[in-house]
């Protein structure tokens, strides 16, 4: 796709240019070339193009038990039409568990610029899934010790401060004292007083009355 091309047609205002494939239609089925766009470039002026990255050597990491990921495989650049390279290429052999190479790490040739985040990473070793989820197993377990630990520092059982208790003792004393009152009312001691009625008098002095009668006829 970066290649320089150089244009041979019976046109002369065409013949001799010097282009580069811009764009390749193939047939979905078949795979055909269905149609080629050229771009003009004149080989001292910048162009952009996008480049491949190969990946050279093995990862001392995969030893390890890693996984090499690679997240970019076609970087973007900008140089002169006639120092565009092939490919990018960056070895990894040096790579362990947890290390990766950004895209401001990549070999430069001179007159070439990169465009892109810069922090971007083009390859990483990662750690296997089964260690990660060890390492997440023990984190939960070193929280769960903590939190059991808090629980044992003040246990249902444990008397309470001293301030406390007397606090509590001093508040069943009024609720004490409340309900003593309650059977003092008024209506209490009227009830005792009801067999004091004027009547009850009465029913002693007829009595008495009879007697005299009865001492009035013996005479």
């Amino acid at each position: 796709m970066n290649t320089l091309l150089k244009v041979v047609a019976d046109d002369p205002e065409i013949n001799g240019r010097v282009v580069m494939v811009k764009e390749i239609q193939r047939h979905p089925l078949t795979r055909a070339y269905l149609h080629v766009d050229f771009m003009e470039v004149y080989e001292d002026r910048p162009v952009t193009a996008w480049v491949p990255i190969t990946v050279l050597g093995h990862a001392a990491g995969v030893d390890q038990g890693g996984t090499l990921d690679q997240h970019l495989r076609h970087v973007e650049l900008r140089c002169a039409a006639n120092k565009i390279p092939t490919s990018i290429e960056i070895d990894v052999s040096a790579l362990n568990i947890g290390d990766s190479i950004r895209l401001s790490q990549l070999p430069l040739a001179e007159g070439i610029e990169f465009l892109g985040e810069s922090a971007a990473s083009v390859v990483s070793v990662v750690a296997p899934r089964v260690l990660e989820e060890v390492a997440v197993a023990a984190v939960e377990g070193e929280e769960g010790a903590e939190v059991a630990a808090e629980g044992e520092e003040a246990k249902p059982g444990d008397k309470a401060p001293a301030g406390d208790k007397a606090a509590a003792d001093k508040a069943g004393d009024k609720a004490g004292d409340k309900a003593a009152d309650k059977g003092k009312g008024p209506d209490k001691g009227k009830a005792a007083d009801k067999g004091k009625g004027p009547d009850k008098g009465k029913g002693a002095d007829k009595g008495k009355a009879a007697d005299k009668g009865a001492d009035k006829k013996g005479k």
